[in-house]
């Protein structure tokens, strides 16, 4: 079995912002996997958006529409 993860995120790290280590690190915005078996075959693909009320999110990804 092979488990492929993949995230999409609010963009990279700021470095230069304030003191709080929370504002430095982008937001997960979705998140999606797929267990495959050995023959290639794919057992388990999933796909999740994460909704984060009142999150703006910088690339433009609106959270309404994806509803």
């Amino acid at each position: 079995m092979f488990l492929f993860l993949d995230t999409e995120t609010t963009g990279l790290p700021k470095y230069s912002a304030t003191n709080n280590p929370v504002e430095k690190w982008p937001r997960v915005v979705q998140l999606a996997w797929s267990l495959d078996s050995g023959d290639g075959d794919c057992e388990s693909p999933n796909s999740f958006i994460i909704y984060s009320d009142g999150l703006f999110h910088p690339d433009g990804l609106c959270t309404n529409p994806a509803k």
